[in-house]
């Protein structure tokens, strides 16, 4: 890892926050990317409290491993859900002078989410 010279200063965070890993029952849609959680498989359920107002979400197992990828590049990642990936762009164009090689990575696995999903033929 990289040294970084800034310090954590998000300020995007909700509290209380909690993040729960579930493997679904049902079928469910991706608070992030909007894909389909189909039963049996993994997803990271987020929520908190945001401007006096509870908000909660499911994230696929795909987003969540993009973003688990940065946060162990990057010493300080806080990203709004809903907009995460464009967010976590953002943040790896903002590193890449210290962390060179960190925003190829992470277009590697966006691309790789896309082309896991290609049906065969």
């Amino acid at each position: 890892m990289a040294d970084f010279d800034f310090a954590c200063v998000c300020d995007s965070y909700t509290y209380p926050y909690y993040e729960r890993c579930h493997t679904a029952r049902k079928q469910h849609k991706c608070y992030d990317c909007g894909r389909g959680i189909e039963p049996g498989q993994w997803y990271m359920a987020v929520g908190g409290m945001c401007e006096g107002e509870w908000w909660n979400g499911k994230i696929c197992r795909r987003c969540w491993s993009m973003l688990s990828w940065v946060k162990a590049h990057i010493p300080c990642v806080c990203v709004s859900f809903g907009n995460m990936r464009e967010e976590l762009v953002e943040i790896c164009r903002e590193a890449q002078r210290q962390a060179p090689g960190l925003l190829f990575g992470l277009y590697r696995r966006m691309l790789g989410s896309k082309l896991m999903e290609r049906p065969n033929g």
